[in-house]
């Protein structure tokens, strides 16, 4: 349970700095919905699955 939680953590604070954001806008520059897409969108989505995995294991 720790195990899943911790890698969910990492995971998230790996894809939400500058550089990792910048990154992804870059790998999808010039896509018809790149305009969709921004920094805090790409940190949100990050948060939503950290948050998916939180409750998977601290829900009973």
């Amino acid at each position: 349970m720790f195990d899943r939680i911790a890698d969910a953590i990492d995971a998230y604070q790996a894809c939400t700095t500058p550089e990792s954001v910048a990154a992804a806008l870059d790998a999808i520059k010039g896509r018809e919905y790149a305009p969709l897409v921004t920094a805090a969108s790409i940190r949100l989505s990050a948060a939503s699955v950290l948050m998916d995995v939180l409750a998977e294991e601290i829900a009973p």
